[in-house]
């Protein structure tokens, strides 16, 4: 549903987009024109917040080899994408996670990692950040 909508809003911005088949991650090749592809991560929420891995704090363990992250939030009537980049929201996952331990030394760095709607609203429509028109 999120991803429909994302490549959607790819296409509408003058760029081709295709699924990425070779990961079970949800991630988007874009095309641009006259420009190098790009990979982009892709979450959706309908409610609540977006869900990552706390293994998403290192780049090293994404497959895709994302450049980027859009969340796509169908919570609200107003649908909205935030765009940032891969690594910003590495280190974000990375800073809460860090606190999340030090709460609580015997936790572990794995598991499931909520991404709350301040994490990324400066993120909102920057498809500039993929070379995109907003």
């Amino acid at each position: 549903m999120g991803i429909d909508w994302f490549l959607k809003a790819v296409r509408a911005k003058g760029a081709h987009g295709e699924i990425v088949t070779t990961s079970r991650r949800t991630a988007v090749r874009i095309i641009r024109p006259g420009a190098s592809p790009l990979i982009v991560r892709v979450k959706t929420r309908t409610a609540g917040t977006w869900q990552a891995q706390k293994s998403d704090e290192s780049p090293a363990n994404d497959d895709t080899g994302a450049d980027f992250w859009a969340f796509v939030d169908l919570s609200t009537s107003s649908k909205s994408i935030y765009i940032l980049a891969a690594k910003d929201v590495a280190d974000g996952i990375r800073r809460a996670t860090d606190a999340w331990v030090a709460r609580d030394p015997r936790r572990e760095r794995k598991g499931h990692h909520a991404i709350e709607l301040d994490r990324v609203a400066h993120g909102r429509n920057r498809w500039d950040l993929l070379g995109l028109p907003r």
